[in-house]
């Protein structure tokens, strides 16, 4: 861990790839809760009466971004693993760059083994925006919309993966 804390230190954008099961896995619970050297004993306030540890000073800290994908179907299940992230941001005081999320991952993984062109072209969204991270700071909107663009309807995929409704 001390080598992690390091490398944290000195790096400018986190990436945290993390696949939704329920709410986040036990083990990023655990690294997130082994951050806390990164911070020292001291508070500060956000938006009115919010607290959060004061971060350390030398931390190069000024981006977070989320990469996650799940079996189930819509965005809506990423609720319960992006706010937290966000908070997690904050709480770094630095800015949440942008959530990539693929649902329905089993369906992709499907269509990309028989070189479905959607499938290849959220692959390269993919890639897109993690070039426009390196090189700008930032993800653009229509790569983060293109990697969560729905490969199958609600309803085939109920009927797919025989889901109860």
């Amino acid at each position: 861990m001390d080598d992690a804390l390091s490398q944290l230190r000195e790096s400018s954008i986190w990436v945290f790839g993390i696949p939704l099961f329920l709410p986040m896995p036990g083990e990023v619970q655990n690294l997130l809760n082994r951050l806390m050297p990164l911070y020292r004993g001291s508070l500060r306030v956000v938006e009115g009466r919010r607290m959060y540890a004061q971060r350390e000073s030398g931390l190069r800290l000024k981006r977070m971004v989320l990469v996650s994908s799940c079996a189930f179907w819509g965005l809506e299940n990423f609720d319960k693993l992006v706010h937290p992230m966000q908070e997690i941001a904050t709480a770094a005081d630095a800015e949440f760059a942008g959530a990539l999320l693929r649902p329905h991952s089993g369906v992709f993984a499907r269509l990309l083994k028989t070189g479905d062109e959607a499938a290849s072209q959220l692959v390269a969204a993919a890639s897109d925006a993690g070039r426009d991270l390196v090189q700008n700071g930032t993800i653009s909107h229509d790569a983060l919309e293109t990697v969560r663009t729905p490969l199958v309807s609600f309803d085939d995929f109920v009927r797919e993966w025989d889901v109860s409704v």
